[in-house]
């Protein structure tokens, strides 16, 4: 015995060594028991309710409208030094700020069943800069080309414009 107690003093534990096993009881297993099929249909899964959340609300097609043409009035006011343009990009503007603001009163008397508010604060801050800035420029052209109509010896061809 003194020979195992050295044995086991000049062998050093590994630490992650795992446990040794201890004895544990043998595991009794029980008969499986099948139960006999049902004589009608039988829905292995039974129905269950889900909460599903309501669907969005939609948005208006007012707000659409207004964010639509107030982007292609701020483009117009790249082409806004040809007249006809400039006058479409004014045209356009002024419409958008009416959709904007029709919507966003639409879109507060429904109390939540439409959406698209920021669509049409979007479109109605997009109408205003293009009309503001088509205005400018389209007023800027025109007191140009009268200032040089009026200078002698220049004629200024209005019909490539139209």
């Amino acid at each position: 015995m003194n020979e195992s107690n050295q044995n086991n003093a000049q062998q050093p534990r590994d630490p992650y060594a795992s446990p040794p096993p201890a004895e544990q009881p043998p595991i009794q297993q029980q008969p499986v028991q099948q139960q006999p099929p049902s004589a009608g249909p039988h829905d292995p899964y039974p129905s269950q309710q889900y909460n599903t959340p309501p669907p969005p609300p939609g948005n208006s097609g007012k707000s659409v409208g207004a964010l639509v043409l107030g982007i292609i009035s701020v483009l117009l006011t790249f082409f806004a030094f040809t007249f006809l343009l400039g006058i479409l990009g004014i045209l356009t503007g002024i419409v958008a700020v009416i959709l904007g603001v029709m919507a966003r009163k639409e879109i507060q008397a429904s109390q939540g069943a439409i959406g698209g508010s920021s669509m049409a604060t979007a479109g109605l801050v997009l109408g205003i800069i293009g009309l503001i800035i088509n205005l400018i420029v389209v007023v800027a052209c025109v007191a140009c080309a009268g200032l040089l109509s009026s200078q002698p010896g220049w004629e200024y061809d209005w019909s490539w414009d139209f």
